[in-house]
């Protein structure tokens, strides 16, 4: 029986029914503390069963090894898309990394394996990581992966960044109840992974998030804080709130933001949120509430001041961001503007960002922090605005605009990275980690092994970039990908420490000048630009160990 392998670099997408025209990727140079990822592809010429990788390496206890499965999308792209993707038509995609070594190979079809190894501890020096494929107690191929690892540790990133955490989808999914021992466990698993991939702000459900819902619609209840009215005076327990902070905090998490004050797309409304009133449980506000209604200001006004009170004895206050609304825009500007007065005139001070569009809100004072859209930051960065971050969506998708769906490069996710750094924007939002719910939560019912595109809400790939497991998350190349991005801004941010940022600029814009719309559609210039940052950084180590990017 005939087998065919070859390494790939983790930028490729395998497809069963096409052939693999994918180059060589045999080594790369990586920093200590680095998490390096590599794909084994394989491809049996016959119906082979139980074909399995076994890993053969002194680093054998850092190699994570995965098979690559295949999921349907029947929405790859909306119809306008720029071309600059793998495929268009429906069918099956390569994305979650499934745990095991083992697969069935079907005759003729590649498949691939993701190979990942946590660098974190090791000594510089070449690492050899062997990959022997055996069939039948046979091995029937064998592929050596060469790692050297540089002399100097990854730096931090630097970024505030957070990909939208739903606490509805994992109880769902995982059929426990909400905030429930099962349910706890089943968030610190999906917390580590989070962590683990450079994210390092997650959304904070005080109550209910007010997301992806149509004026009116519902998704389950989940509210962190618990609140008391009696005789109209309001009163709040942060108990569940201080033990989800503290164990994010113990498995590294930096920051949080909290959930939107106001309903998503102007601000109109008021989140849902119960209440024991008088002792009974009681939907205080929501869709019937209008956001300046003197019931929601009095409550503003009550659970601002105690929040804050709570945080501050934590020591948490300044770990903590704040929203008003998800993505308003001009048409509603007033009722924005009308809700950013509300917390004003209370007093409370925290900043607050929101992800938008339009530059008026930020001219006009009404967001601290604003989170352009890629489409539209230039005018941000033309105008200079501080403290600036960036987002993208299902709207990015043409002129070249980096974004996560399935049917797109490798290099076209990963290439955000990059473009974040020479930006100089301070932080990155994403509405999408784990949404398993439909467009709108209008389908609540959903099998994301299945139903790949928020029921044909989105392109595949917008809505989660990780699979709920049996006992926990399962990772995707996506995610992957994301993580290699913010590792590939780690590394420019080592390089400005010893060279200054004109060097690491020079290094991204050799073959053309880089932004959010244009860099090289080529994987090897990318491979290239960070194995030459790598170089640079290991060599001025050398030249002057006085110097330091350290963690």
């Amino acid at each position: 029986m005939k087998f065919e392998t070859r390494l790939i670099s983790p930028l490729e997408k395998v497809f069963p029914d096409e052939d693999l025209k994918a180059a060589c990727y045999y080594r790369t140079t990586a920093l200590i503390n680095e998490y390096v990822s590599f794909q084994l592809a394989v491809k049996a010429m016959e119906l082979t069963h139980n074909l399995t990788v076994e890993i053969n390496s002194e680093i054998k206890d850092r190699v994570e090894i995965g098979h690559v499965g295949l999921v349907p999308s029947n929405m790859p792209n909306y119809r306008d898309h720029d071309g600059y993707l793998l495929r268009t038509t429906p069918g099956l995609y390569p994305d979650p990394i499934l745990p095991g070594n083992k697969i069935h190979a079907v005759h003729e079809q590649w498949n691939s394996f993701w190979v990942y190894v946590n660098t974190k501890g090791l000594e510089k020096g070449k690492y050899e990581i062997g990959l022997d494929v055996v069939h039948e107690n046979k091995t029937v191929s064998t592929e050596v992966f060469t790692l050297d690892l540089l002399n100097v540790e990854m730096a931090d990133h630097g970024l505030k960044r957070t990909e939208w955490f739903y606490f509805d989808c994992i109880a769902d999914l995982h059929n426990v109840v909400m905030l429930s021992e099962e349910h706890f466990k089943l968030i610190e698993n999906y917390i580590e992974n989070y962590v683990e991939h450079e994210i390092n702000m997650i959304l904070t459900p005080l109550f209910s998030p007010a997301l992806e819902m149509h004026v009116g619609g519902d998704r389950p209840t989940v509210q962190l804080v618990r609140i008391m009215k009696d005789s109209g005076v309001y009163s709040f327990d942060f108990k569940l709130l201080d033990r989800f902070m503290t164990m994010c905090l113990e498995k590294g998490m930096k920051y949080f933001e909290m959930t939107h004050l106001f309903s998503q797309w102007g601000a109109e409304y008021a989140p849902k949120i119960y209440a024991d009133v008088d002792g009974v449980e009681t939907k205080i506000f929501g869709w019937h509430t209008r956001a300046d209604s003197d019931d929601y200001k009095e409550f503003l006004k009550a659970f601002l001041k105690s929040l804050q009170e709570f945080l501050q004895e934590k020591g948490w206050e300044e770990l903590c961001h704040f929203h008003i609304s998800d993505e308003p825009n001009t048409s509603n500007i007033e009722h924005y503007s009308v809700a950013r007065n509300i917390i004003k005139e209370i007093g409370f001070n925290a900043p607050v960002f929101d992800a938008l569009s339009d530059y008026d809100f930020y001219e006009r004072g009404l967001v601290d922090v604003p989170v352009a859209s890629t489409e539209h930051i230039p005018k941000f960065i033309e105008n200079n605005v501080e403290n600036l971050w960036a987002y993208y969506c299902c709207c990015e998708y043409k002129e070249g605009l980096s974004n996560r769906f399935m049917n797109m490069p490798g290099l076209r996710t990963r290439v955000i990275g990059l473009q974040l750094y020479k930006a100089g924007v301070k932080g990155f939002l994403h509405w999408g980690y784990n949404h398993w719910y439909g467009h709108k939560c209008l389908n609540m019912d959903i099998n994301p092994y299945l139903n790949t595109d928020a029921d044909r809400g989105f392109p595949s790939g917008d809505a989660f970039l990780v699979y709920p497991g049996k006992n926990g998350h399962v990772s995707s190349i996506r995610l992957k990908l994301m993580q290699q991005a913010f590792q590939d801004i780690a590394a420019c941010v080592a390089l400005e420490k010893l060279a200054g940022r004109e060097a690491v600029v020079a290094i991204i814009d050799e073959a053309m000048t880089v932004d959010f719309m244009h860099y090289p559609h080529d994987d090897q210039w990318l491979l290239s630009v960070r194995e030459k940052i790598n170089i640079s950084i290991s060599n001025l180590v050398v030249k002057d160990t006085s110097k330091s990017v350290f963690r």
